[in-house]
Order: C-alpha cells, then structure tokens, then sequence
C-alpha cells in the first residue's frame, strides 16, 4: 500500500516538475530559501522526487546512465576546487561569508545535477517518454499564450494593465517590473525567456517536427502539436528582442540545414551515379557538384546572416550601430562592445579570464570569482554605470554572467575539460539515438545535440547551475538512451 502510494506521489510530482518549468523565479520560492533570482518553483518538487524516489532507488543499487559518470567526476572536480579555495589569500568583499557563500554555490550545482539524474532515470520506456514530451508541451503552450498577451498590451497600449502586473507578480520576483516592448513570459527577464526556449521547448520542438513526431493525436492536415509550439516558440523568441537567443536559434537551425544539405548532396550524387555508365564521367561531375553546392551554401549563410543582422539592428535599438565597425577598424573593441550596448557583459567575462590566468589548473572554487571584481576590473569597466552599480550598490558577490568564464575562473582547466567531455559524451549520445529505428529515441537525441549547440552561445549570457532547463533535455537524451538498451530499438 504505502509503496503504490509513493509511487502515485512519485508520478505526480514528475507531472509537476515538467507543468512548472515555465517559472524561473517565484516569490515565494524566494522568500522561503531567501532573497535570490533563480528560484524555480520545480526545484521543490525536484526535492521531493529525489527523497521518496531518487534516493530510495540509489539505496537498491538502481543503475545510472553512463553519461552521469562525467558529470559526476566533474561534481568531484567543483567540490575539490572549492575546498581548496580555502587556501587561497581572499580579497576582502563586503560582509559577504566566503564559507556561506561556497555552499550556496554547491547548492545551486547539486540541484542541477540532481535534475539530470532524475530526469535520466526516472522515464522508464518509450510511452512514457512520450507523456513527458506532452506535459513540456503544455507548459510551453502556457508559456507562448502569456507572451502573446505581453506583446498584445504593450503594442495596442504601450502599457500593462494592473491585472497582469498583479499576476507577473505572483509568478515572478521580477514583480510589476515588465520590460518595454519586450516579452519575458514567466521569467524574470527576457533573456532568461529566451534561454528556457533555446535550452528545452525549441530542441524539441525542432526535433519533432523535423522526425514527424508527435505527443498528441491530434493533427490537423498533417499538421501537428509541435508544429503549432514551434511557430509559436520562435515568433515569443523574437519578440524577446535576446540577442543571444537569436544567434543561439540561428545555430540550430544552421545545424539541421547543414544535415538537410547534406543529405541533398548525397541524393544526387547517388542519382547522377544511377544514370551514368561512365565512372570517370560520375566522379568528376560529383566533384563539381560539391564544390557547387558548397559554395552557394556559404553564400546562402553569409546572405542568412546578414539578413538576420539587418532585422535585429532595426527591430532592436541596442543593435542600431551593429554595421559601424569604425571604433574595431582602430583596433578598439571595448568601445565597438559599448556601441552595442554589451560592454558590460564583456568586462565581467574579461574579469573571470583574469582570474582564471592567476589560478589555471583547479580555479577558486564555485562562487567566488566575485570577490576578486575589484583588483582584476579593467579601467574601461570602471566607467560604466552597471558595473559600478554591481560592486557598490547591489548586495551579495558579482558574478561572471558566463557560464564559460565562470567554469575557468572557478574550477580551472581540469573542470572545464572535464565538463566540456561530458558535453561531447551528450554529443555522441544524442547522434547514436538518431541511428535507432524508433523515432522517438531520434527526436531526444536530435533535443539533445540542438540543446548542446545552443548552450555554447548562451553559456555567454547565462551563469547559473540552477536554472533546469539544460539539465532536462540531456536527462531526456540520457532517458532515451537507456531506454534504448533496455528494448534494442
């Protein structure tokens, strides 16, 4: 009895999970645990399955897909960095404890890894892999309709009216503080909007809709559920006005183009070999057309991406000068940054590689690049205004606003490598699946490799652990793989 029970409770709390994953702040979240922006409500459910689940399992020896072991080394890696961190001679940083602020730090990597492992292990075969893909599908049609509605208010009114700052301020800790003609969803900013689409709804998206797959039923004209979130996921994207999404959605889909052109070529090379007699005649016209089709293929994403620059330098007045190169053609490119208003972001980068050049091999441990701002900031950071806010004004220790930076600065060359192998281990994963018959297993695999490439540019604008979305659509990718070896699909 009390095992059907927990197994109930299990199954409805990984329903929860995946329903809450459109919140990345709750206020209430917040004010439990303390003042904080990544507050996702789906951490606390995360708690519950790894006690009455997780945990349990671990206890009888339940077996972990073998792309944890990577990331757990890596989890090894953090904790030696951190606790020798305590050797190192600190800058004194406010009041700010080092010893609270380390654990606060591990806390965040604990939560996401655990997300992983749950999300790994917990889907026990194709269908229910199939229920997860549809409950996500919800909770990114929720997200979709709410973002809508923004953009609705604000083109019609310039404005948001009371009853959607009261709710925004229920769900979020971003509060009443809505972004001008930019949609945040749920989020606590547009651009943390932009990276649950990148990092989760797209990569899933994209895949089921390229593998013709679907979670619902219901199709109309062939047209299915996924279709319909993806034209809708993408048009939210834009209206996010995030710079990083956009190029981290360009490199997606540059990515399925690129599969799609490759197996164009093949096909008609197989087609010109069926219709030649002549050997010499059918490799010499192969050999054209690959040069051919790879030249009008680089002209293609060079016309792609400089059409993609046009659109956002006039849809986005932060990137109004996006085509004036004067301040880089004298060799200035902090002022080139500025001009683009991403002068900022590049001076807490330059700041964590700094630190990272004082201490290569293990980093400072998790947290504490911060501390070090104030002796390794440029002169040119100095002047600008958001900096100065971040070090005087703000409580707490600044960050790195890169998940790159920050994975040098604190844990070094070993865990930076270490996390950059299991990266490639989700790689290798995701492209095994899309081998497989079955075309669910390919639609994960194909999640999990989009996802991996879209993290490489938005591990630029996004340093967190905590936040879960990256952590889900490999744990999915991990799923299908042991689901994979479990029915030989």
């Amino acid at each position: 009895m009390l095992q059907r029970a927990l197994s109930r409770v299990s199954e409805f709390s990984w329903v929860l999970l995946l329903l809450l994953l459109p919140l990345t702040s709750l206020p209430l979240m917040s004010k439990l645990v303390g003042s904080a922006m990544v507050m996702p409500p789906s951490g606390a459910v995360l708690f519950v399955l790894a006690v009455i689940w997780l945990l349990p399992g671990l206890a009888r020896r339940m077996s972990l897909p073998p792309q944890s072991k990577p990331l757990l080394l890596f989890v090894g890696v953090a904790i030696l960095s951190s606790l020798l961190a305590f050797l190192l001679p600190f800058p004194l940083f406010r009041d700010v404890s080092f010893t609270r602020h380390t654990l606060e730090a591990g806390l965040t990597l604990a939560v996401g890894v655990c997300m992983f492992l749950v999300t790994a292990a917990y889907p026990q075969d194709l269908q229910a892999l199939k229920r997860s893909l549809g409950w996500i599908n919800w909770g990114g049609l929720f997200i979709i309709l709410w973002s809508l509605l923004q953009a609705f208010e604000w083109k019609t009114t310039q404005n948001y009216p009371e009853w959607m700052v009261t709710i925004q301020s229920f769900l979020s800790v971003s509060g009443p503080h809505f972004f001008p003609d930019r949609v945040t969803g749920f989020a606590f900013e547009p651009s943390w909007l932009a990276h649950q689409l990148n990092m989760l709804y797209l990569p899933l998206w994209l895949s089921a809709s390229v593998r013709r797959v679907s979670a619902h039923r219901l199709r109309v004209w062939g047209i299915t559920i996924e279709n319909l979130l993806l034209a809708g996921g993408l048009v939210v994207l834009w209206l996010s006005l995030s710079r990083v999404g956009v190029v981290s959605t360009l490199l997606m889909v540059g990515f399925l183009l690129l599969k799609a052109n490759l197996w164009l070529v093949n096909w008609i090379k197989r087609w010109i070999q069926a219709r030649q007699k002549s050997m010499v005649y059918t490799l010499t016209a192969s050999r054209i057309l690959s040069i051919v089709l790879l030249l009008a293929l680089l002209l293609f994403y060079l016309a792609l991406i400089l059409g993609v620059g046009v659109m956002v330098s006039k849809a986005d007045s932060r990137m109004a000068k996006l085509f004036d190169i004067q301040a880089l053609q004298q060799g200035n490119f902090m002022v080139y940054a500025n001009q683009l208003v991403i002068a900022e972001r590049v001076v807490f980068w330059q700041t964590g590689w700094d630190v990272f050049n004082d201490y290569p091999l293990l980093g400072v441990g998790l947290g504490n690049t911060g501390y070090f701002f104030p002796d390794k900031m440029t002169p040119f950071g100095w002047g600008l205004v958001e900096v100065n806010h971040l070090i005087f004004a703000e409580d707490g220790v600044p960050n790195t606003k890169s998940m790159w930076a920050r994975l040098l600065a604190e844990t070094g060359l070993v865990g930076f490598a270490v996390f950059l192998c299991w990266f490639l281990v989700m790689w290798a994963t995701g492209g095994s699946l899309q081998r497989r018959r079955s075309p669910v297993l390919g639609v994960f695999g194909l999640a999990g490799q989009l996802a991996v490439l879209a993290f490489l540019v938005e591990g630029f604008s996004i340093d967190s652990f905590a936040l879960p979305y990256l952590w889900v659509t490999l744990g999915l990718a991990a799923s299908a793989w042991r689901v994979r070896d479990q029915f030989n699909q």
